[in-house]
C-alpha cells in the first residue's frame, strides 16, 4: 500500500500526528509558532527522507541489472549427438 500516491499521503500524515502527539506529550510545542516551526521541520525531514529512499532503490536496482549475467538459451543440458 505504500508504494501507491494514498499510502505516501496516509504515511506522511500518520507521521505528522505522530510527532504532533510526542510534541505535545513533551511539552516542547506548547505556543503555535513553535509548533508550526517543528511540523514544517518535521515534514521537510520526511520529504528529504523519502526522496532519499526512492534514489536509493533506483540505485540498487540499478546496480542489480548491471551484474546480472546474460544466459545462452538451449545450450546447458544438450547430450552430443554422436
Amino acid at each position: 500500500m505504500g508504494n501507491g500516491i494514498i499510502g505516501k499521503v496516509l504515511y506522511f500524515w500518520v507521521f505528522i500526528l505522530g510527532a504532533m502527539f510526542i510534541l505535545k506529550f513533551t511539552g516542547y510545542a506548547d505556543d503555535n509558532k513553535t509548533l508550526v516551526i517543528v511540523l514544517i521541520a518535521i515534514a521537510l525531514i520526511y520529504v528529504v527522507w523519502n526522496v532519499a529512499r526512492a534514489k536509493g532503490k533506483k540505485k540498487q536496482a540499478e546496480k542489480a541489472a548491471a551484474y546480472k549475467q546474460p544466459v545462452k538459451k538451449g545450450t546447458a543440458h544438450k547430450k552430443k549427438k554422436r
